[in-house]
C-alpha cells in the first residue's frame, strides 16, 4: 500500500500547527513543526514516485528527489534549496514519526527478528537517503527463486502461495510479503515450523504460514477473515 497520501496528510496538520504555534509567539516550536511538515510533505514526494526516502535533512531528501521532480519544484520555487538549509539549521529535527496507527496490519505468526539479517532488496544507496523499492514482479521472481531452493532441502514442500497485496496485485512501496507454505512434513506448532525455513534469504520482510494440505483444506472452509482472505487473494507460484 502506497502511504504518501497518509504522509501528506500529517504533513498538512503539521503545517497548521506551526501557524498556531507562530501566532501564539512560540516562534521555537514553529520552526520545528514547520520542519516535521516539510520532511513529511518530501517522504510523500519519495513514495509517490516509487522509492522511499531516509534520514531527516531536508536538503538532502530534496536533492534526492527524482530530476524532474526536484526540478518542477524549483521552478516553482528558485531559492528552495537554500530556503530548507535555513530550516535545517533553525530546527534540528528528531525522527518523524510512521504513521503507524492509520496501517492496520495482520500478523500471522511472530517471526524471530531480522534487524541484523542482511537482505538482497530493496537496496539502499551508501551514498543517497533513497531506498528504492524492487518491482512486484522482481520480488516474485526471487521468491520463485528461493522456493526451487526450498524443495531441494525440504521434500515435503508442495506448494508456495502469495496472499495479501502481492496476492491481489496491488503491492507497492513498502508491501510485506504473505506466504503459505504447504508442506505434507510439517508438524508441532507454527513457531517451531518457520524455524525450518530461511526466511530472511527472501526479497523483503515475510509474514510466513506453515501448513500441511489437510491443514489448509480445513482453513479455506472457514468463515473467518483469515479464511475470506485467503480464498480471495492466494495465489500459487506455480
Amino acid at each position: 500500500m502506497n502511504r504518501s497520501a497518509d504522509w501528506l496528510h500529517q504533513a498538512r496538520a503539521d503545517l497548521a500547527q506551526a501557524q498556531l504555534s507562530a501566532d501564539a509567539g512560540h516562534h521555537d516550536w514553529a520552526c520545528f513543526a514547520c520542519h516535521q511538515a516539510v520532511e513529511k510533505a518530501l517522504k510523500a514526494l519519495h513514495l509517490h514516485h516509487g522509492q522511499q526516502s531516509w534520514g531527516h535533512g531536508l536538503g538532502r531528501s530534496f536533492r534526492d528527489l527524482p530530476v524532474e521532480v526536484g526540478a518542477a519544484l524549483a521552478a516553482q520555487v528558485p531559492d528552495l534549496d537554500d530556503r530548507l538549509r535555513v530550516l535545517d539549521a533553525l530546527s534540528p529535527s528528531p525522527p518523524a514519526t510512521p504513521i503507524a496507527s492509520l496501517k492496520v496490519r495482520r500478523r500471522i505468526t511472530s517471526v524471530a527478528c531480522r534487524a541484523r539479517t542482511p537482505s538482497t532488496m530493496p537496496v539502499r544507496s551508501l551514498t543517497q537517503s533513497v531506498l528504492r523499492w524492487p518491482q512486484p514482479e522482481q520480488v516474485l521472481q526471487q521468491v520463485r527463486a528461493w522456493v526451487v531452493e526450498q524443495q531441494l532441502a525440504h521434500p515435503g514442500l508442495q506448494r508456495v502461495g502469495v496472499f495479501g497485496s502481492y496476492g491481489r496485485g496491488t503491492a507497492s512501496v513498502g508491501s510485506d510479503l504473505d506466504l503459505v507454505l504447504v508442506d505434507s512434513k510439517a508438524e508441532g506448532p507454527q513457531h517451531e515450523r518457520l524455524r525450518l525455513w530461511p526466511l530472511e534469504r527472501l526479497p523483503l520482510s515475510c509474514d510466513a504460514l506453515v501448513l500441511t494440505p489437510q491443514e489448509l483444506e480445513q482453513l479455506l472452509q472457514g468463515s473467518d477473515r483469515m479464511a475470506v482472505e485467503l480464498r480471495a487473494d492466494l495465489r500459487w507460484l506455480d
